[in-house]
């Protein structure tokens, strides 16, 4: 019994020593609609100090035009750290038009963005695995992390 304990104090340890040193942050990522000033002021209210927003549509790499006015009612609200989050469209879309060039949607966006004053912190990439309602996302391999970010870095190059 006294091993056991020593071997739980001794997994538990680091844990204990570091949860004063480690700081974690609690935020939402909002998907396609709008939400009200009042929705992000009562995420902030419980604890959410990070949004991410999402800049476009996965389907048709078209911004999406809710993400400008998320943005200004997450800042209206109090929350200062608001990102935006990319997918990057590289298929065939069933429901708009051909995609195809992720840069070229990755460029649309930020261009719109920026051209609207919208202030946001870092873009996050989406790469939604298996959009094409297929085994993979043509050009992504799981299992083969060089491969993904040669695809990254072609389909969001800048």
């Amino acid at each position: 019994m006294k091993n056991i304990v020593n071997y739980l104090l001794l997994l538990l340890s680091p844990i204990l020593f570091f949860k004063n040193y480690v700081k974690a942050n609690e935020g939402v990522l909002i998907w396609h609609d709008w939400y009200r000033v009042s929705t992000f002021k009562c995420l902030k209210e419980n604890s959410k100090e990070f949004v991410i927003v999402s800049a476009n549509y996965y389907d048709s790499g078209n911004v999406n035009l809710n993400a400008e006015l998320n943005i200004i009612n997450a800042r209206t609200a109090g929350i200062d750290n608001v990102d935006i989050y990319f997918s990057p469209c590289v298929k065939p879309s069933t429901e708009y038009e051909l995609c195809g060039n992720a840069s070229g949607s990755l460029t649309t966006v930020l261009n719109y963005l920026n051209d609207n004053n919208i202030k946001f912190g870092r873009v996050w990439l989406y790469i939604v695995y298996g959009a094409d309602d297929c085994e993979n996302l043509n050009g992504w391999d799981k299992d083969n992390k060089t491969s993904n970010i040669e695809f990254i870095e072609a389909n969001t190059y800048i």
